[in-house]
């Protein structure tokens, strides 16, 4: 898959990435620059966003892309639909870069 990049300013939420949740293994490589005073949290959802349904957001599991206030990167096999970045304190910016393994060579 493309390297997908998603961005915040200010307290906002990232756009929506919807992912494959059907690739096997699966994987996302996360990467999250933070630029100035920022708290954000990666967070995911499995309802079907891509069909319109309203999403549930959950927050990555603690240690694992929360409560960010410096670069971080992880990876997160939890399989869901779509991603986002949930930034909740500062008037910093964050710039997120995601990865989706394939399963292919």
């Amino acid at each position: 898959m493309r390297i997908k990049t998603l961005t915040t300013s200010g307290v906002s939420v990232s756009s929506t990435y919807p992912v494959d949740w059907r690739a096997m293994p699966f994987s996302l490589g996360i990467q999250v620059d933070v630029t100035g005073a920022v708290t954000a949290t990666m967070q995911f959802t499995m309802s079907k966003v891509l069909e319109g349904e309203t999403p549930l957001w959950i927050d990555f599991p603690a240690g694992t892309l929360t409560a960010l206030t410096t670069d971080a990167s992880g990876v997160f096999t939890t399989p869901c639909t779509a991603v986002r970045l949930n930034h909740t304190v500062g008037a910093g910016s964050t710039s997120i870069r995601i990865i989706q393994s394939s399963g292919a060579v």
